[in-house]
């Protein structure tokens, strides 16, 4: 880890910094969906009916007890596609946490 830099990097982070080039609107976010049949499609619709790009994306056995946690990283360039993205987030998921820049801040 870098010690100019104590809290480390995420993997879109990691690569902009390398190309010189970090957006001011990267967020992240972690929802958690119930499991089912296509529940990674499910996960991915809202961020594709709004046209946003994701840098990144994980999923694990979550916190819901028969759901998976997924965790997206995603460069978003207005509030309102962002507010959009989150009330689609939020008809979906049993939780939603939004981060803004690279998750170094709780958004709301």
């Amino acid at each position: 880890m870098d010690k100019s830099n104590p809290v480390p990097l995420s993997a879109t982070e990691e690569m902009l910094s390398v190309n010189g080039d970090c957006p001011d609107h990267l967020y992240s976010t972690i929802f958690t969906l119930k499991d089912s049949p296509g529940i990674l499609l499910e996960a991915l619709k809202p961020f594709a009916s709004l046209g946003i790009s994701m840098s990144h994306i994980e999923s694990r056995l979550g916190r819901c007890e028969t759901g998976y946690d997924f965790y997206v990283e995603f460069i978003c360039e207005t509030e309102g596609l962002l507010d959009q993205l989150t009330q689609k987030l939020e008809e979906i998921s049993c939780s939603v946490s939004l981060m803004t820049e690279g998750g170094r801040g709780n958004r709301g």
